[in-house]
């Protein structure tokens, strides 16, 4: 029991809580917790002690996409050994990886066209690292991306380049129901303060989701999110890099589309 608070109760509190985040709806606080490793506080200053949560991208945190009391419990443990929340694996991981094969994403034409879209995005955001993450056999991968080469060498990117998807924010983005994600100083948001990638400098995110249709001959088909557009301010919020209209103009909704014959351009943020 922590603060009164016994552990039934917690991992009851941590299953409510994953589950509406599962489906895109942020309750805006946090599950009980138990006090975090004082460790955790001393990365604040030394950023270069942050630890990934995982070395190994390829096997998940989560055994499936079922939200449950055990998949509280893992979640729990591994905010209070890591700082920062992992997010749960999407319930349309199987649709995303059909769409990723339906409409040849990893083909070089489609490639081509993503890389062209993440150039254009960094011309509207200068200064900061722009990305293009497929997640793909439940792992996120970078395909695209533009910005400074010393943020490119800090964070290692290489096209193809796998991380594991409970250190990523790009995930979050992922479970947002298709809204763009927006978090202005990642430092204040209890799930990021400690993410590696915030600690050593992303300072603010902006992540908009990339749906594809599951059947592009249905006009009412389901949209599945295969991956998200990323603008990540580096040792600045964006309240400090951007103007209230520009503001306004980075959280619209992502209603790109993207074809499913391979000659034609992806379409994105």
């Amino acid at each position: 029991m922590v603060d009164g608070v016994s552990d039934e109760d917690s991992l009851v509190a941590w299953e409510l809580f994953l589950s509406a985040y599962s489906k895109g709806e942020y309750l805006h606080s946090c599950p009980d917790i138990p006090p975090l490793p004082p460790r955790l506080r001393e990365m604040l200053e030394h950023p270069e002690l942050a630890q990934y949560g995982k070395d190994n991208p390829h096997t998940p945190l989560f055994p499936s996409t079922y939200i449950d009391r055990e998949t509280a419990r893992i979640a729990r443990d591994f905010f209070c050994a890591h700082g920062y929340l992992p997010p749960p694996r999407p319930t349309t991981e199987k649709s995303r990886e059909a769409c990723v094969l339906e409409y040849d994403l990893l083909s070089e034409s489609q490639l081509t066209n993503i890389q062209e879209a993440v150039d254009i995005l960094s011309g509207f955001f200068p200064g900061a690292l722009i990305s293009f993450s497929l997640f793909y056999k439940r792992v996120q991968q970078y395909y695209a991306f533009a910005g400074p080469q010393e943020y490119i060498d800090l964070f290692s990117l290489c096209k193809g380049g796998a991380i594991p998807v409970e250190d990523s924010l790009c995930a979050h983005a992922v479970l947002s129901a298709g809204k763009t994600v927006f978090i202005p100083d990642a430092k204040k948001d209890w799930r990021y303060r400690y993410n590696p990638y915030v600690l050593r400098g992303m300072e603010a995110y902006i992540g908009s989701p990339v749906r594809l249709s599951e059947d592009p001959t249905r006009p009412e088909a389901e949209l599945i999110t295969i991956g998200t557009l990323n603008v990540c301010f580096m040792n600045k919020t964006v309240e400090q890099v951007l103007g209230r209209e520009e503001q306004a103009i980075s959280t619209r909704r992502n209603k790109g589309r993207t074809s499913k014959n391979s000659d034609r351009k992806f379409s994105g943020m």
